[in-house]
């Protein structure tokens, strides 16, 4: 979830950077200089939540991989996880073989 935010965020301030150049690069009169301005004020309110989500997002990546790699490296829970998928596969396969006939 938190990597959407800051993919999102990234998007946000790819963007307003290259409004702002434009802006910028003919700052010769008032409202490109305006414009310009908010452009900052866009890239600075969106610095907050583009490194609380990023960071959040490295976070949450971790807490899941150590997880998985508890999981893949403890046989009980291993046998758990693919007899508890069974009944997937099971309905998976009746209502394949069900709709072939």
């Amino acid at each position: 979830m938190n990597f959407t935010i800051c993919d999102g965020n990234v998007t946000v301030v790819r963007e307003t950077f290259t409004d702002f150049r434009a802006q910028f690069g003919n700052i010769t009169n008032i409202t490109n200089m305006t414009n310009a301005l908010n452009d900052v004020a866009e890239m600075m309110a969106t610095a907050y939540p583009l490194s609380y989500s990023c960071y959040y997002g490295g976070v949450e990546a971790e807490t899941i991989f150590n997880g998985y790699v508890s999981t893949a490296t403890t046989p009980k829970q291993l046998m758990y996880n693919g007899l508890a998928s069974l009944g997937a596969f099971y309905d998976t396969v009746y209502y394949l073989n069900d709709w072939r006939a």
